[in-house]
């Protein structure tokens, strides 16, 4: 069972990456350091009682995963947690393919004139990484953000305007965006 907490092989990219990520000022958690030691090793305590197991990591990044059954781990890690070292704010970290219109698009949505726009929803882009020696990802470096149900809906006004504001958006078949 403790191999299922082990350093899963999409991980390992993030241990890889963690000091080109720490040089441009971010620091990941601790499982991902090179001389990580986990901290369930010492005592015998199950290993989803700490934060630095898989299990309980990537549920904290991926609130829906707590669906899965104790123990399973996210097949493939590519949004991951971290904090801004020059201020301690914690950021959320992507992974995206370079050939796709992903980052484009972000940058476009995050641009200062989109921004100020009141029905802009999109997730503002803090900075894009270029991983060396890597023409296939970067890495989109977004505010971190908590999940839409927490705190939950009190009153049904609250339900109503978060569809709304949900809805609002307009898209085509191909997926491109028509209309905001």
């Amino acid at each position: 069972m403790r191999e299922l907490y082990s350093l899963q092989k999409d991980e390992l990219f993030w241990v890889n990456h963690v000091l080109y990520l720490q040089a441009r000022g971010y620091q990941l958690r601790p499982r991902y350091q090179p001389d990580w030691i986990p901290s369930w090793r010492e005592n015998g305590h199950p290993p989803y009682q700490y934060e630095d197991s898989s299990a309980t990591l990537v549920r904290s990044i991926n609130p829906w995963l707590l669906f899965l059954p104790e123990g399973c781990t996210y097949k493939y890690i590519r949004l991951i947690d971290a904090r801004r070292i020059e201020d301690d704010v914690k950021v959320t970290i992507k992974r995206v393919r370079t050939w796709t219109e992903e980052i484009p698009i972000a940058r476009y949505l995050s641009s200062e004139a989109l921004l100020s726009d009141p029905r802009n929803r999109s997730v503002p882009i803090i900075d894009v990484i270029p991983l060396p020696g890597d023409d296939e990802w970067a890495l989109l470096v977004m505010p971190f953000l908590r999940v839409f149900y927490d705190p939950p809906f009190q009153l049904l006004i609250e339900c109503i305007e978060f569809f709304r504001q949900v809805l609002q958006v307009r898209w085509d078949p191909s997926g491109l965006l028509l209309e905001v």
